[in-house]
């Protein structure tokens, strides 16, 4: 809690930014409130309502608080009424203050949020002399942010700060208990300037492409068409940019950050100046839209974007590497999509022998991974452990809609008389029968539409397509953890599948870069070749097609036909080799398969007569909920339909702190109760299990 001290203690010190203490004119105090980020903005008079300004930096403790180094003559933060300039500033963004050339120390300096600062540069004597006109362009400010390589936006007249002290509430900042950074005062009696010292600021050098303003940039412009140009490079941008842009900034949200952060990314997947500003000119984003010079305002904050672009590969690649201890304390261990099997952005095949229900397990793996995302307490196959649980993306590429959905319903309800979530929770945490037969999966099935993994085009669509992710019902987006094709060889296009160097530069390595992109584990469902060598173990030498896809494949499962089921063989460069012998259902009219024994045994040897299905934990076996534990689970269920939740989320849902509701996160997690998605977000599983 800030005291009142602090708070006076803090407009003291960043109050000398705006000169001489008699000086008067209007402050601006701004700030963004709630999970909805709204943008709202106070003004003041200096210095007479100062206590008015300590009360309102207490009252917004909980927000985002900004302030403005400069005063202004008029009750408006625009140019036209700025007043003399006594300090310069500077948003460092990650530029270290502390690592600053000494002959340049800032006067202020505080940290924002971890890894991130802005500072202050002030003069010796306020009452002497000012900095009129330093924050126009190509001048000292500008300058001395191009000097310490702070962010090339944040020097304008209008420019707003973070308040010392205060919290960083942005989400990207948010820990795993709920809780979000502090800021801290670095500094606040750094050395002093006269403003002749800033004369020796080195001038700005035009680093950027010619573009000459006048009738030829409007030429230039005019020839670029901004949706062939986001086509090219959609794929490279960040994932929330190219939806940023076209939906636009929120009501009250400043746009002059975001528009140079869109211009900066741009400029290094590749586009031009003209390029970038044709782009952004159209959008909502574009804060110039209706001042005369709104093109050349365009293009300078382009040609800025642009000199700040990372540098080529050719001119970043290194060779210089780690050393062993480094090498393998910097590795981190796999993130199991299913447990000691599959791995979260793997790719790979489930590969096999006609009728050996290679589709009927692709099946399996998607509902188990969709189910145990929606409060489903679901295993692959029954037996194999679900953790990284999320949206499934299938591709239906050669069975008839009404197979498939024969199937899906078939699996569907084999895994739910089993996990024991034909149930449906009502207020209090009363369970009832039954839930119906509607399947309650984030499961999405493509079907009708032809997958060319030869054509570039067609990978784009495949890799947006994956992008846009599975939307819940509240409308926000959930990333796939799972891609299946059914089959590879519908989806491989013109390219000859035994030809190893076509299929690994055309098409696997393309699907690798894609499944570690997005973030997603991509499958196909391939075939086996007809021959069949008697007492051959791996099942990936099999495969149609020319060695390398057996050789790029990093999880895969090899299916062989027998006539109780079929032999499951696990080939992971993650996970030790394995096989499986599964009984199943010879007519196809239900999905119930049956483990049998692990590797190594003789099939023929195995009496099916005396095989029973394994049934799942109950009573005493299974641990009960009780107290807190039990609170956050019943939270999580309520939640669950809008998918998975941040803990500060469940916190409040369930009415305890989110210290506390994080521990029993961690307790769920570890009796199998609850996972936590990539994304630091969080799911359970209902189960019919007591709660006391």
């Amino acid at each position: 809690m800030t005291t009142i001290s602090k708070a006076d203690q803090i407009l003291r010190i960043i109050s000398q930014a705006w000169g001489p203490e008699d000086n008067t004119g209007y402050c601006f105090f701004p700030w963004v409130e709630g999970p909805d980020r709204k943008f709202r903005s106070k003004s003041f008079q200096w210095p007479q309502q100062r206590d008015d300004i300590l009360q309102h930096m207490l009252a917004h403790e909980g927000d985002d608080l900004y302030w403005c180094p400069l005063l202004f003559a008029q009750d408006a933060r625009q140019v036209q009424y700025a007043t003399e300039e006594y300090a310069l500033w500077a948003d460092l963004d990650e530029a270290d203050p502390r690592k600053i050339d000494p002959k340049w120390k800032p006067s202020i300096a505080w940290e924002t949020s971890p890894g991130r600062y802005q500072a202050l540069w002030l003069l010796n004597d306020p009452d002497e002399e000012d900095l009129y006109g330093a924050s126009q362009k190509g001048a000292d400010n500008q300058r001395m942010t191009r000097l310490v390589d702070a962010d090339p936006s944040g020097w304008d007249t209008t420019q707003l700060l973070r308040l010392p002290g205060w919290t960083n509430h942005k989400s990207q900042y948010e820990d795993e208990n709920g809780e979000f950074p502090q800021g801290k005062l670095l500094w606040s009696k750094g050395p002093r300037y006269n403003a002749e010292q800033f004369n020796e600021l080195p001038a700005i050098d035009d680093e950027g492409e010619e573009l000459p303003l006048d009738a030829e940039l409007f030429e230039k412009i005019d020839g670029v068409e901004p949706g062939e140009v986001l086509d090219r490079v959609r794929l490279l941008l960040p994932k929330s940019v190219p939806e940023r842009m076209e939906r636009g900034p929120q009501e009250g949200e400043d746009r002059s950050k975001p528009m140079f952060y869109f211009m900066r990314c741009l400029a290094d997947v590749g586009c031009s100046i003209q390029e970038i500003v044709a782009v952004i000119r159209p959008t909502p984003w574009n804060k110039f839209r209706g001042r005369k010079t709104e093109l050349e305002d365009l293009a300078e904050q382009a040609k800025t974007a642009w000199t700040k672009r990372k540098k080529q590969f050719s001119e970043t690649v290194d060779y210089t590497g780690l050393n062993v201890n480094d090498f393998i304390a910097a590795a981190k261990p796999p993130k199991w999509l299913v447990r000691n099997m599959i791995v979260r952005g793997n790719v790979g095949f489930i590969g096999g022998e006609p009728k050996a229900r290679k589709s009927w397990v692709a099946l399996d793996l998607a509902m188990s991974v969709a189910g145990s995302a929606s409060a489903h307490h679901m295993h692959f196959l029954d037996q194999f452990a679900v953790e990284q649980s999320g949206p499934v993306l299938y591709f239906v590429l050669e069975d008839s809609p009404h197979l498939m959905s024969d199937r899906i319903k078939k699996v569907w309800e084999a895994k739910t008389k089993y996990d024991g979530t034909q149930l449906i929770l009502h207020e209090g945490g009363v369970y009832s029968e039954p839930r119906g037969s509607r399947i309650e999966a984030p499961l999405t099935l493509v079907h009708g539409h032809q997958v060319n993994f030869s054509d570039k085009d067609s990978m784009a669509k495949v890799q947006q397509r994956i992008r846009q992710g599975y939307t819940m019902a509240n409308g926000k987006k959930w990333a796939y953890a799972l891609v299946i094709f059914d089959t590879f060889m519908r989806s491989v296009g013109g390219s000859d599948i035994n030809h190893m160097g076509e299929m690994m530069n055309i098409v696997l390595d393309p699907l690798t870069r894609m499944a570690k992109r997005e973030n997603t584990t991509i499958l196909l469902v391939h075939h086996f070749n007809k021959s069949r060598v008697e007492g051959e173990i791996r099942g990936g030498t099999r495969l149609l097609g020319s060695q390398a896809l057996h050789a790029w494949a990093e999880d895969s499962l090899y299916l062989t036909a027998r006539e109780h089921g079929f032999i499951m063989e696990l080939e992971s460069k993650a996970a030790p080799s394995g096989r499986w012998d599964f009984k199943t259902d010879p007519t196809q009219r239900t999905w119930a398969p049956t483990y049998t024994l692990d590797a190594g045994a003789q099939v023929h040897d195995i009496d099916f007569s005396t095989v029973e299905r394994p049934k799942p934990r109950r009573g005493s076996n299974t641990p009960k909920l009780s107290g807190n534990s039990a609170k956050v689970w019943r939270a999580c269920l309520r939640l669950q339909p809008e998918g998975p939740q941040r803990c500060s989320d469940i916190s409040r849902a369930a009415g305890l702190s989110p210290a506390a509701t994080y521990n029993c996160l961690r307790k769920l997690q570890e009796i199998g109760r609850a996972a936590q998605t990539p994304d630091k977000l969080w799911t359970v599983h209902a189960k019919p299990d007591p709660v006391n």
